[in-house]
């Protein structure tokens, strides 16, 4: 199956894919917990809502980003294709 009819019937799903298998981010990743596990411990039920809020708002906002990211990606690579194909009309 070709790469479009993957991409039409919906078996692309590059978000799907994550950098889990990535040591640096496993290694990011728990330091980060810790981190949290650490801070809430000093707060008092107030202030830890309030990170709760904060947190939810930064998770909306990199999900912003990570859309925004893929379709800059995807628009570059299809430049680059254009260009390519261009070139061979020119050769």
């Amino acid at each position: 199956m070709s790469m479009l009819e993957e991409l039409y019937y919906g078996n692309i799903a590059p978000w799907e894919r994550g950098v889990g298998q990535n040591e640096e981010y496993r290694k990011i990743s728990k330091q980060i917990i810790n981190m949290e596990e650490n801070l809430l411990e000093n707060l008092s039920d107030d202030k830890k809502k309030t990170y709760e809020q904060l947190t939810v708002k930064k998770c909306e906002q990199q999900s912003i980003t990570d859309k925004e990211s893929f379709a800059c990606g995807f628009r570059i690579g299809a430049q680059i294709m254009l260009e390519i194909l261009n070139c061979d009309e020119k050769s």
